[in-house]
C-alpha cells in the first residue's frame, strides 16, 4: 500500500487517544479528504446501503491497459459532507499499488468501539481463522473468504479501515435475500462455516488472538425481553393477544436455557446484505463491526434464516441443515425457534409492519403485505411447533409441558 499508509496501521497496537469534542460535519469531511490524499487513494464510488454514488470518470478507451483504471476528479466535499453525516461509509478507491481497496470510515462517535474491534477481527482473529480452515477443513478455505486488513488509522475520529476488495453479486438486501444468488450448496457451506467459527473461536483463543480486543459478551436473552417488550403492541395487532401471551409464555420458560448457554464467538451479522458471492464461487463475508459473544449459540443462524422468507424451501432446507450440523445439542431447535420468536422473526415482522404504513405506492403496499403475511405465518407456526418447527417426534412430557399453546 505504500510507505504513508503503513504508517498508519502502527495505531492498531495503541489505545485510541482520549476524544476531543465533536467535529463538525464539514471537518469529518476534510478529514476523509485529507486521508484518501495522502494515502494516494483515488475515491471511485461510494456503496452504502446498495446505493452507489460515482466519484471520478472511468478511463477513457484509449487509456492503454497498464494504466490506471480510472482517470479523473477528486470527490467534491458536499458529497463527502454527505457520507460524513453517517455512523460509516463504505467507498471504494483506487491505490496506484494495490488497484481497487474498500476504505470504511467511521464518521461518528462509536462507544461500543465495534470499528476499533473490526479492525482487531480483520487483522488478528481472522488470519487465525484462515490457517485453521487451511488445516482442518479444505471446503470451507475454498469457499468461504473474510477480506484481508491492508491498514487503518484510528487513533481519532474518523476511524479508518482499508480492506481488500473483492467483486461479485450481493446475496440480498438486509430484509430479503435475492432467490437468484444463493443456493442449497451455498446454505450448507454458509453453516457449516457458522459452527466451525463458533468452534475454533471459544473465549480463550480470541483473548490469546487478540488480547487489546474488547469484544462484547451480550446477555441476548435480556434483549429479548427488552425487544418483546417493545414490539408487544405491534405483535398484538397483527398475530392477535391469545398468540403473543403464548409468545410470552415460552420466553419466560425458555429464560434459563438461554442464560444457561456458553458464549460463543459470532459475527452477530451474517446477513444476505453482507454476503457476496464471486465469479469464482467464493462467499465473502463483510462487515464485521458487530463481531462479540453470545450466550445463544442458535443466534447465529438467524439473521440469514429470516432473510429467505421469500424462499420457502430454501428456508426450511436452511433450517434442517442448521439441526444437522448442530445435532449434538439437544436443546438447538428450542433455542433456535427462541431467537427467531424473539430476535429476527419478531423485529422482521415489527419492520414489514412499520414498513406498510410508510408505503407511498401500491407495489410497496404488496410487498410489504406479503412479508407480513409470511412472517406472520412463521410466528404462528414456531409459536405453536407446527409446519418446519415441528419437532419429530415429541415425547408425551413435552406435548404435556407445551399444552398451554
Amino acid at each position: 500500500m505504500g510507505e504513508q499508509l503503513s504508517q498508519t496501521t502502527e495505531g492498531i497496537n495503541r489505545c485510541p487517544q482520549e476524544r476531543k469534542e465533536p467535529l463538525s460535519m464539514q471537518e469529518i469531511g476534510g478529514l476523509i479528504q485529507d486521508y484518501l490524499r495522502e494515502n494516494s487513494f483515488l475515491p471511485a464510488r461510494l456503496i452504502q446501503q446498495g446505493g452507489v454514488v460515482d466519484f471520478i470518470k472511468p478511463r477513457t478507451e484509449s487509456a492503454g491497459l497498464n494504466e490506471c483504471p480510472y482517470t479523473g476528479e477528486d470527490c467534491r466535499l458536499e458529497q463527502m459532507l454527505e457520507i460524513a453525516n453517517r455512523p460509516f461509509c463504505i467507498i471504494l478507491a483506487i491505490h496506484p499499488e494495490m488497484k481497487e481497496v474498500i476504505v470504511k470510515v467511521r464518521t461518528k462517535e462509536d462507544p461500543r468501539k465495534s470499528a476499533d474491534n473490526e479492525i482487531i477481527f480483520l487483522e488478528s482473529v481472522s488470519p487465525a481463522l484462515d490457517s485453521i480452515m487451511l488445516g482442518q477443513n479444505e471446503e470451507l478455505a475454498s469457499r468461504i473468504k473474510i477480506p484481508k486488513f491492508l491498514g487503518s488509522k484510528r487513533e481519532e475520529m474518523p476511524i479508518f479501515c482499508v480492506e481488500e476488495y473483492l467483486e461479485g453479486q450481493v446475496a440480498g438486501g438486509i430484509h430479503r435475500a435475492d432467490p437468484e444468488v444463493l443456493d442449497y450448496r451455498d446454505i450448507e457451506v454458509l453453516i457449516n462455516f457458522m459452527r466451525f467459527f463458533q468452534d475454533q473461536l471459544d473465549y480463550e483463543k480470541v483473548k490469546q488472538t487478540a488480547p487489546e480486543a474488547n469484544f462484547p459478551v451480550v446477555d441476548v436473552c435480556k434483549n429479548y425481553l427488552g425487544d418483546f417488550s417493545r414490539r408487544r403492541e405491534k405483535l398484538e395487532s397483527c398475530l392477535g393477544r391469545e398468540l403473543v401471551d403464548a409468545m410470552e409464555a415460552i420466553l419466560r420458560k425458555n429464560e434459563d436455557l438461554i442464560r444457561g448457554g456458553r458464549a460463543v464467538f459470532s459475527s452477530r451479522d451474517i446477513n444476505s446484505a453482507n454476503i457476496i458471492k464471486t465469479k469464482s464461487d467464493q462467499l465473502v463475508l463483510i462487515d464485521w463491526e458487530r463481531t462479540g459473544f453470545v450466550n445463544n449459540s442458535a443466534f447465529e443462524y438467524g439473521f440469514l434464516f429470516a432473510d429467505l422468507f421469500s424462499n420457502p424451501e430454501l428456508q426450511a432446507k436452511f433450517l434442517e441443515a442448521a439441526k444437522k450440523v448442530n445435532k449434538d445439542d439437544p436443546d438447538f431447535l428450542e433455542k433456535f425457534r427462541s431467537d427467531f420468536l424473539f430476535n429476527r422473526g419478531s423485529g422482521e415482522l415489527c419492520y414489514w409492519l412499520t414498513a406498510s404504513e410508510n408505503a407511498s405506492s401500491q407495489e410497496e403496499q404488496k410487498i410489504c403485505h406479503d412479508a407480513i403475511t409470511k412472517f406472520s405465518e412463521l410466528l404462528k407456526a414456531a409459536i405453536t411447533k407446527s409446519d418446519i418447527w415441528a419437532e419429530e417426534p415429541l415425547t408425551e412430557n413435552e406435548r404435556a409441558s407445551d399444552s398451554i399453546i
